[in-house]
């Protein structure tokens, strides 16, 4: 689906309770960037990525910069090939990789799950549940038994 527009939102947050991580100063407030992507059909979806130096080690405005220059761009993209899109959008956060979390609503729909062409999907839809064979193979991990026998 051709997207028409990307809004980028972003939120300072202030934490509840003070994150402590090992080695790391106490964290009081991240910056979350929420973006939305509308279709042509109307369809909208959002994606969002975190930020903080201590965290990500990207800097809040390095992350905006690109969320923004990526919404920008967005309505150029191919509505199609995806990969080349994604691939397009990287070129525009390399200084803040942590950017191109708001931007999972890209992602390739399985045939499946596609309508009239339709490539984007609201996030909550595409968590992935449980996975009995990946399970599987994790526990042989844990046991110390890799391989696939």
């Amino acid at each position: 689906m051709q997207i028409t527009k990307a809004e980028v939102t972003p939120v300072e947050l202030a934490l509840k309770q003070p994150v402590q991580m090992a080695h790391l100063p106490e964290l009081k407030s991240v910056t979350a960037v929420f973006v939305r992507l509308e279709t042509r059909q109307g369809q909208s979806a959002w994606g969002c990525t975190v930020t903080h130096p201590q965290l990500t080690g990207d800097e809040p405005q390095d992350v905006l910069r690109a969320c923004y220059a990526c919404a920008a761009k967005a309505p150029d993209l191919h509505p199609t090939n995806i990969e080349y899109s994604l691939g397009e959008l990287a070129n525009l956060v390399h200084e803040a990789p942590s950017a191109l979390c708001a931007l999972v609503p890209l992602r390739p729909v399985a045939p499946e799950e596609r309508g009239q062409g339709e490539r984007v999907r609201p996030a909550a839809r595409r968590v992935p549940g449980p996975n009995p064979d990946l399970d599987h193979r994790t526990d042989r991990i844990r046991a110390g038994k890799c391989g696939d026998g």
